[in-house]
């Protein structure tokens, strides 16, 4: 017989049958008895695993989360970082052409005084 919880039902119900003919009350009621504990007990461990699976599951899923989040703030991170890189880039060619317009002008005007233009 199996050790399921409907093995232990259905050998506590063969016995009680079997042994129903040829044992007193007081054995069947004990027998009974003993089957019937086996059970529960069977049946609540069988409850405790699928409670310590669930609280697995909860577990890696709140685990998971966490690395979400972390990955999300990683990515946000790099973008800011990026979007930092290219201000700066652009303030540094704003900065050039400034410089450039300037020098332009400057010999522009160093041309007039000199009446090249």
């Amino acid at each position: 017989m199996s050790f399921t919880p409907t093995g232990s039902l259905s050998l506590s119900f063969f016995l009680f049958r079997f042994l129903s003919l040829s044992l007193s009350p007081f054995f069947l009621c004990l027998i009974l008895t003993v089957s019937l504990s086996t059970r529960r007990q069977i049946l609540s461990k069988f409850e405790g695993e699928k409670d310590e699976e669930r609280h697995r599951k909860k577990e890696k899923e709140k685990y998971r989360e966490i690395g979400r989040q972390r990955n999300r703030e990683k990515e946000e991170e790099r973008y800011r970082e990026t979007e930092e890189e290219r201000d700066t880039e652009k303030r540094q060619i704003g900065k050039k052409r400034k410089r450039q317009r300037k020098r332009e002008r400057d010999i522009g005007h160093c041309d007039s005084y000199i009446g090249l233009t």
